[in-house]
């Protein structure tokens, strides 16, 4: 996640760093690549440049708006849940949620068939299924949905589909989201262990099967979910194996707090300087003069960092001295890409 925020930034804010960007020129396909998109196609004015962002601008406004509708359903069908007042319940909940450090949430009871799942940005809304657990299990519910709640799930599913918004047109987007929901139950699963002894890790697995062997055949392999930025669920994994997976990193993973707080640190690191590091270069097709373009007593010459270097003027113009004789006036812009190919400036 934090990559592809990264990239967003990268690509939408480009930066060019006094003494440490260097242009790197390429000839050949990706010149003339460059020059087709930039060329207009129609009526001398429209770009296949300017096409192909139309087009992925359209592609990102009508994923946005699909998203927000969403979002708008989702949170209509939770007002249409009415709170539980079942005071033995709401005991249990209010015991873990003050344990964890999380708000007291709204508990919703819902027909059986679906997975126990916990919703809410700013306040977390449990819905639970009846007549599929006893009382004992619910504690490990409640550990696992408010889990979702303290580590922030719900907005990392809600980041991640506003940046597949952005990303609409790449596979990989669409990828990273179906891996999302299993990802996340793997980490809350984890965080959960660490509070239990081993006995009620068992306990804890036997809710996650219970849980995967309530909802329907067609549910198993397609994963219930009302919306999947909106809501986490108890048991999101797409197949079987995945109850597996789960059951062995609970009964299995020990908990190693050290090199769970220093990997992330690590990343977060790593990503940086390589985020960094990107706007060292800028890629962009060589360019060639015109003979035309330099011209010193009537002939072209050739000009070279060796024999050439640039004074600006007073006017935000540079003179190009050749031989250490001044030659032509040029405006800033060429100014630069000469300064890019080592041209020096001298005041």
């Amino acid at each position: 996640m934090i990559l592809i925020i990264g990239t967003v930034l990268r690509c939408f804010i480009p930066i060019d760093i006094p003494h440490f960007t260097r242009a790197i020129q390429f000839e050949g396909w990706l010149a003339e690549l460059d020059t087709s998109l930039r060329t207009p196609v129609i009526q001398d004015r429209i770009t296949p440049l300017s096409i192909i962002f139309g087009v992925w601008l359209l592609g990102t406004l009508i994923a946005l708006v699909t998203t927000i509708c969403s979002y708008a359903t989702h949170m209509r069908k939770l007002r249409s849940f009415l709170p539980t007042d079942d005071p033995d319940l709401l005991n249990i909940v209010e015991g873990i949620a003050d344990k964890l450090h999380v708000p007291m949430p709204t508990v919703c009871l819902i027909m059986p068939g679906k997975s126990p799942s916990i919703s809410g940005l700013f306040h977390p809304i449990l819905l639970i299924p009846i007549d599929i657990y006893e009382e004992k299990d619910l504690r490990y519910i409640f550990y696992h949905e408010l889990m979702h709640w303290k580590e922030r799930d719900i907005w990392i599913k809600l980041l991640i589909s506003l940046l597949c918004c952005v990303f609409w047109w790449n596979p990989c987007s669409y990828l990273l989201k179906l891996d999302l929901s299993e990802t996340l139950e793997m980490r809350c699963d984890q965080s959960v262990s660490r509070l239990l002894t081993d006995d009620e890790k068992h306990e804890y697995v036997d809710v996650l099967k219970k849980t995967f062997n309530s909802l329907p055949t067609k549910e198993k392999g397609s994963r219930f979910r009302i919306f999947s930025f909106g809501i986490s669920e108890f048991a999101a994994g797409p197949e079987e194996h995945t109850a597996y997976k789960r059951a062995d990193l609970v009964l299995n993973t020990p908990y190693q707090q050290k090199y769970n707080r220093i990997i992330p640190v690590v990343t977060l690191i790593i990503t940086i300087a390589v985020f960094i590091f990107s706007y060292s270069f800028i890629i962009q097709p060589h360019y060639d003069a015109p003979e035309d373009e330099i011209v010193t007593n009537g002939m072209a010459e050739e000009v070279s960092s060796d024999n050439a270097y640039l004074v600006e003027n007073s006017d935000g113009t540079y003179t190009l001295y050749i031989d250490n004789t001044p030659s032509v006036c040029i405006d800033a812009n060429y100014a630069e890409m000469m300064k890019q190919d080592g041209f020096k400036v001298i005041n």
